[in-house]
């Protein structure tokens, strides 16, 4: 699988320690979702470490059907994963392409956003985190990474994927803050030096 191990095992925990892990079994996938993420697997090649990090937590993988919200009190059983996830399965619209740039956005904890263009020098941003845990050694079996890419109706994520995983990362939203909105009418004008 695609993804960095240590970071999906970081993004897994935040998510059952705020009480928004979400973990479900639909058809022959697993899909996994916190507040701003979501990854859906294929089931019989969800790779060990990944899934011990999960049943660490989850205390089992769900069988097909079933679907649970967890946190540190309870294990909810809910009706299938968030709507939003239905996403996970829909045909790239148009890729867009990783910069060189990163910007640190000082009003919101100092998180650090890559930015990522379109050909039309649009530019959407992602918390680096998601670009960190792009995992290139790909498993045997594996196809190439695709991404990142946006799907139509699904304005608030961005994709990558291969045969066997997708990964959905929110897209982080500078539109309150006057000072970023001012970097991304900067950054718009001019066609960025692309990482891959």
């Amino acid at each position: 699988m695609f993804i960095n191990t240590q970071i999906f095992k970081k993004l897994v925990k935040e998510a059952f320690n705020q009480g928004a892990m979400n973990l479900s079994r639909v058809g022959k996938d697993y899909i996994i979702h916190g507040n701003y993420w979501a990854i859906s697997a294929k089931a019989e090649q969800f790779p060990n470490k990944e899934k011990a990090a999960v049943v660490e937590l989850a205390g089992d993988m769900p069988a097909e059907g079933e679907s649970f919200l967890l946190s540190k009190e309870e294990k909810q059983i809910i009706i299938g994963p968030a709507p939003w996830t239905k996403y996970l399965n829909d045909e790239p619209e148009e890729f867009l392409y990783i910069t060189q740039t990163i910007v640190q956005e000082k009003s919101n904890s100092g998180i650090i956003s890559r930015i990522l263009q379109n050909d039309n020098m649009q530019i959407t941003t992602v918390n680096e985190m998601f670009i960190s845990m792009l995992n290139k050694n790909k498993k045997e079996n594996e196809t190439q990474i695709e991404g990142p890419y946006v799907v139509r109706g699904c304005d608030f994520g961005v994709f990558f994927r291969t045969n066997l995983c997708t990964l959905m990362a929110a897209v982080r939203n500078w539109s309150e803050d006057a000072n970023l909105m001012k970097i991304k009418k900067m950054l718009e004008m001019v066609e960025l030096p692309r990482e891959w």
